[in-house]
């Protein structure tokens, strides 16, 4: 039993050590201009966060990884009924010491599930996804690295979801992250591998995640029945 509780003490001291380590900067984006790696044609409107990007937070992106960004699709989108994702993006920048490299990435699309102890929405299980794909930067600069999800079935409008960037590669050098200049409690999160972290309040972020879908409108959602569509998730497996 001793020897169980010092073990249990070693790895809380090292979760709180490798938190702590990891230290928000911001600076302004270097560059508006953009490359996107995979061109998707604009379906019916887009769900998540499409605003302009204003701050980079410099060398953040350890790879092995996720990021999530939850939404109300009727902030942006107005589909009568439900929609279905069909494209998942998210910006970012690439430095001098980051490129060339290859890394490995996939996106889903998640139900979400509400935190008593936070008081808000926190990330879900995905209910879709894309194919793994290996991605190449061979430059500097900021790149739209998303990817397609054919496997997403007909949402309702009425609940809120998230989009999730999962980087499965680790970086030897660390891209940036970008963002808005509009930070929100509850909104962008990032799981490293401790568990999951509010960017904007656990480490000061001076915005919300640049993340977004193309979405198409349809007319039979899976969620409308009387449950979310969490509850519904394993339609899509």
């Amino acid at each position: 039993m001793a020897k169980l509780i010092l073990l249990l003490i070693l790895v809380l001291c090292l979760s709180g050590q490798a938190a702590a380590e990891r230290v928000a900067t911001v600076r302004p984006l270097e560059t508006d201009g953009i490359t996107t790696l995979f061109a998707s044609d604009r379906q019916d409107c887009v769900v998540g966060n499409p605003n302009p990007f204003f701050y980079a937070v410099p060398d953040w992106i350890w790879g092995a990884e996720k990021y999530t960004y939850i939404y109300d699709p009727t902030d942006t989108c107005g589909c009568p009924a439900g929609f279905t994702v069909d494209f998942v993006h998210m910006i970012v920048q690439f430095g001098p010491e980051d490129v060339p490299v290859t890394f490995d990435a996939y996106v889903t699309v998640d139900s979400e599930a509400w935190n008593d102890e936070l008081d808000c929405w926190y990330p879900g299980d995905a209910v879709c996804e894309s194919e793994i794909t290996s991605i190449t930067i061979e430059e500097a600069g900021l790149y739209d690295i998303g990817l397609p999800t054919p496997a997403c079935l007909c949402a309702s409008m009425n609940y809120q979801y998230s989009l999730s960037y999962v980087f499965v590669s680790s970086f030897a050098s660390n891209p940036d992250v970008v963002t808005d200049q509009f930070p929100t409690d509850c909104t962008s999160w990032n799981d490293y591998g401790l568990g999951w972290y509010d960017l904007v309040a656990d480490f000061g972020f001076p915005g919300n995640l640049i993340m977004w879908a193309d979405v198409t409108c349809c007319q039979s959602p899976v969620a409308n029945a009387e449950e979310s569509w969490g509850a519904v998730k394993t339609l899509y497996r």
